[in-house]
């Protein structure tokens, strides 16, 4: 008769965790009740969401750590506040000229606003030690995977949780107390706001440009106060009139205007038939 398996250094054992499918589910839709307000509210869909048990797959180096380590989040393939301001305006804000400090500042808020949501879903989770193979394949941990869409299609995020912090968000309620949970979290919710209305009273500086004069220096050098520049720019050329975002004026034009007077004063009379929008 074969005789029974023993553990020959029993300190050394370690206990195997492995989540089932209802589990993972579980932790899956924790993740969505968390972020599916922030991205209605930021003009944003949240697409699949998917959790599956950490397998050696560890999160990068620039991944955000939240609820003290216990939660780590990082975007599939590059910085992940750029990838929100991908999401938001179509493309990443460094290379957005168009809409200037603006866009790093909205999308800023909105990527602060993603991490409160996980944060407040993980509650008082216990801070997670390093981040190894005693943390990561059998360990209880969890990778949830979910798609933002916006203007360029969808973009991977993952959320990493801890095994202590998966204990969590991997507990399968009963039918009445999943009720109860809904139900407290729509009381508790604070009412969103469309972004349109948050931008409503932001102040923008508008620019009135004519056509532009070039000097030489030697000309330029020899101007007095009084002296008159005589401009390209006819009478009846359209102005362009651009909107300063930021710190860097738009290249954009945002409609035409043409010169005029009110009250003794020099105007620009927005003309119908611009780009304005």
């Amino acid at each position: 008769m074969a005789a029974a398996a023993t553990v020959v250094d029993a300190a050394r054992a370690q206990a195997l965790r492995w989540w089932p499918a209802a589990a993972l589910a579980a932790a899956a839709d924790r993740l969505r009740q968390a972020v599916e307000p922030w991205a209605i509210g930021w003009g944003l869909e949240l697409g699949a969401v998917a959790a599956s048990n950490a397998a050696g797959d560890h999160p990068g180096a620039d991944a955000q750590p939240l609820a003290a380590g216990a939660v780590r989040l990082w975007h599939d393939g590059g910085p992940a506040g750029e990838a929100v301001a991908c999401a938001m305006f179509g493309a990443a804000h460094a290379a957005t000229s168009g809409y200037g400090g603006l866009a790093a500042e909205v999308s800023g808020q909105a990527w602060r606003e993603l991490q409160c949501a996980i944060e407040a879903a993980a509650g008082d989770a216990a801070p997670a030690a390093s981040i190894g193979p005693a943390t990561s394949a059998w360990s209880g941990a969890v990778r949830i995977d979910f798609l933002l869409h916006g203007s360029t299609g969808p973009l991977r995020f993952c959320a990493w949780l801890s095994p202590a912090c998966a204990a969590g968000w991997c507990a399968v309620p009963r039918p009445a107390e999943a009720a109860s949970a809904v139900a407290a979290a729509g009381a508790a919710r604070t009412p969103l706001v469309a972004v349109q209305a948050v931008l409503a009273s932001r102040a923008v500086r508008l620019s009135v440009q004519l056509t532009p004069v070039e000097l030489d220096l030697g000309s330029l050098q020899s101007l007095s106060v009084g002296d008159v520049i005589a401009l390209p720019h006819r009478l009846d050329e359209p102005l362009q009139v651009t909107v300063d975002l930021g710190d860097a004026p738009s290249k954009t034009p945002w409609c035409r205007a043409h010169l005029a007077q009110r009250g003794g004063r020099l105007v620009a009379e927005l003309a119908p038939g611009g780009s304005a929008h």
